[in-house]
């Protein structure tokens, strides 16, 4: 969230116009940047290089039929066949991706690692500045030197609350009502705006109501751009980062929004000889202080430190894990 985020000015784009830039390069010219809908292909080389952890994460519906047999069979066998059709999912493949929304940094980043753009269905323009900057530095700063981890959490959540209440829906929200009597309960209930109904007591009841109005007040684009963004720099981290230092050693087993959990093989026993050598992309600071990394690698000053609370490294949170259960 120290990046550049869309302000105003917004405004469509003709095709031919859009056509014309250089989506490899383009790095927001005078504070202009751009929301695009287009179609991406996905080459069998880059399919094989990225099979780690596909690029551009996408929303769909997986049909039966995609399966493999022995998914096909499980589904059989469990007897779910109704239940798995019809629900999206958000997914990390190697297929196409149609009338796909994104960032224009995302699409710079997608291009440049081969993903090819095959169409550019249409497109928006707008000012983006950076008026989160200050602010989110700020809270960053203050994290570092947070006496306890209340005061710590505070600070992190002042910040990630800024995404989360950019994407706030408001057309979830209800109107609940509380209900003494049965006649007050009957005549809500009775509404074609009733969405819920809960009883407490004999004499009391909670009624929830959908609102006669909603006010689409929240920046969804920040969310948007939130989230685009951080693409960037976890696969970043992962593949320009990551993939350097360990090449075909590393496995990706697991992903969240800002983490992984990975395997990382280690013949040789190097693993911390290649930390450390490339500790400018590594937080060390959630390693305990009686780790044997600090006695072996004394002669660097406060190692543990050195990159505490770096906006985009790599933070080890967890030393060692024996077994891995994941879906």
């Amino acid at each position: 969230m120290l990046d550049k985020f869309p302000q105003g000015d917004y405004e469509w784009v003709e095709n031919p116009e859009l056509e014309n830039i250089d989506w490899t390069s383009y790095d927001g010219k005078n504070d202009i940047g751009y929301i695009l809908k287009v179609d991406l292909g996905y080459p069998e080389t880059l399919q094989d290089a990225t099979v780690d952890l596909p690029l551009a994460p996408e929303k769909v519906v997986v049909k039966v039929t995609e399966l493999s047999q022995e998914q096909q069979q499980d589904i059989r066998n469990m007897k779910m066949g109704k239940s798995f059709t019809g629900a999206p999912r958000l997914l990390l493949h190697c297929g196409e991706r149609k009338d796909y929304v994104l960032h224009y940094k995302a699409l710079r980043y997608y291009l440049q690692m081969g993903m090819t753009l095959k169409k550019i269905i249409c497109g928006f323009k707008f000012c983006e500045k950076p008026y989160f900057r200050d602010y989110i530095q700020f809270n960053i700063d203050q994290r570092k030197v947070a006496k306890s981890e209340s005061q710590r959490s505070l600070l992190k959540l002042m910040n990630n609350g800024i995404y989360g209440k950019s994407l706030q829906a408001n057309k979830n929200n209800l109107i609940v009502k509380f209900c003494s009597s049965s006649q007050q309960a009957r005549k809500l209930i009775s509404m074609n705006r009733c969405a819920d109904f809960i009883p407490i007591t004999e004499t009391l009841s909670m009624v929830m109501l959908t609102p006669l109005t909603v006010k689409l007040d929240k920046p969804t684009i920040t969310g948007m751009t939130v989230l685009d963004l951080a693409k960037v720099i976890f696969y970043t981290n992962y593949y320009q980062r990551l993939k350097p230092i360990f090449g075909d050693r590393i496995t990706n087993l697991y992903v969240d929004t800002d983490s992984s959990l990975s395997i990382i093989r280690d013949p040789h026993n190097a693993f911390w000889n290649d930390i450390v050598a490339s500790r400018q992309f590594f937080d060390f600071s959630k390693i305990p202080t009686t780790h044997g990394i600090f006695q072996k690698y004394n002669h660097i000053p406060d190692l543990r430190n050195e990159n505490k609370g770096v906006s985009g490294l790599w933070k080890i949170e967890s030393m060692d894990i024996a077994e891995l259960v994941t879906i």
